[in-house]
């Protein structure tokens, strides 16, 4: 087969956004090459655009027409197979990436992977997985982070983290080997690209950079990359403070946009304070919840480190101590009015700009109105 696909399907939270825009960025420089990296002609909701690999992950909400049945998610995995079939008889190789597939191909029993390996298969091309791991216990907790900053409306609101982390069936899929046993039976061992999501490994501390070899490009200046990455941390203050408006009694009857402008303002917030806070560097998980996990995924972990990373010494290195947040935070009573501060100036000019809007545009309906009087008096010589 002289033809490949290189589906990347994360995990989140490994710097999957900017490896998405990195790609996008320099799509010219990567057709030259002979890799193709397009977006799919289909615009999903609250979704970046570059996730072109989105229509494999059993995708339920479209904008304006909201959660879809499933005969149109099918519609809509035939539409991209069709799609990237096209590709191929243009380029030597085709690069798909989302970060939800880890989870999603566990979720519907990877059925949707065994359908685009059969597709790969029909069309003479190579299907090779890339995916990055991060210690399950940091994974967890940035997962947790994310649910909470930006939430589904359809989920039940998340506990506080002592309570969250008590309960696995709430988690992510965090078995790697479990996980890439079953997709090895798919796409075969040999065709799985695990890559180990650490900074201080990748050249100059680029994630991009780190992809590009895994998909058998050399990192070179000529690629062009963003100038920061989109997705901003909060600080755990203002992620607690998230959890607790998330509990609001009719939140679910709230817009998504209205949702968005929260986390908008905790973001600028948190980033605001970020170097005055030390709070800002505590992590929720503790040094006995962090062993917990690692030690339950332990055996899978040497398990993988041995069949996938056999040049490694160790997956993950050991973790650094840090301090734990709490609710006893000195911080968080300050953050607490600054955020809210924040969103009532907000408000405030926003309803000062409409109030400028409806007066200018009073005043403009009576000078028309004026200037009509005059054309009536004019013709008529009466006043309307």
């Amino acid at each position: 087969m002289d033809k490949v696909i290189y589906l990347h399907i994360g995990t989140s939270k490994t710097g999957t956004t900017s490896i998405q825009n990195c790609l996008y960025n320099n799509r010219k420089l990567l057709a030259k090459k002979g890799y193709c990296f397009r977006r799919m002609p289909i615009i999903y909701e609250r979704a970046n655009k570059n996730r072109n690999g989105l229509f494999l992950g059993g995708l339920r909400r479209l904008p304006l027409v909201g959660r879809v049945s499933d005969e149109f998610r099918d519609k809509i995995l035939n539409m991209g197979l069709k799609q990237v079939k096209t590709w191929l008889k243009h380029y030597t190789a085709v690069i798909l990436t989302d970060e939800s597939l880890w989870n999603q191909f566990h979720h519907n029993n990877f059925i949707n992977l065994k359908k685009f390996k059969a597709f790969a298969d029909k069309n003479d091309a190579q299907l090779k997985l890339v995916v990055y791991f991060r210690p399950q216990e940091d994974w967890l907790e940035s997962r947790y982070k994310q649910l909470l900053i930006k939430p589904v409306k359809s989920e039940k609101n998340l506990p506080e983290w002592k309570e969250y982390v008590k309960h696995p069936e709430l988690w992510p899929k965090l078995d790697y080997y479990e996980g890439l046993f079953h997709m090895s039976e798919i796409v075969g061992k040999d065709n799985i690209i695990v890559r180990v999501y650490d900074r201080k490994e990748f050249i100059e501390g680029k994630a991009e950079y780190d992809f590009l070899q895994a998909i058998g490009l050399e990192p070179t200046e000529e690629y062009k990359f963003a100038a920061e990455e989109k997705n901003t941390s909060l600080s755990p203050n203002y992620i607690e403070i998230k959890r607790i408006l998330n509990n609001l009694e009719g939140i679910k009857n709230i817009s998504l946009n209205d949702l968005d402008y929260v986390q908008t303002a905790a973001k600028k917030c948190s980033k605001s304070t970020k170097k005055l806070r030390k709070s800002s560097k505590e992590t929720f998980i503790s040094a006995d919840e962090r062993a917990m996990i690692r030690d339950l995924y332990e055996e899978g972990n040497k398990k993988l480190l041995k069949e996938y990373l056999p040049d490694r010494e160790e997956l993950f290195p050991d973790p650094k101590d840090t301090t734990v947040w709490s609710k006893d935070n000195p911080d968080l009573y300050e953050d607490t009015v600054l955020l809210f501060g924040y969103m009532l100036l907000d408000q405030e000019r926003e309803i000062n700009r409409l109030k400028r809007t409806v007066y200018l545009r009073l005043k403009f309906i009576d000078k028309c109105k004026a200037f009509f009087d005059k054309i009536v008096h004019h013709f008529t010589g009466e006043m309307p």
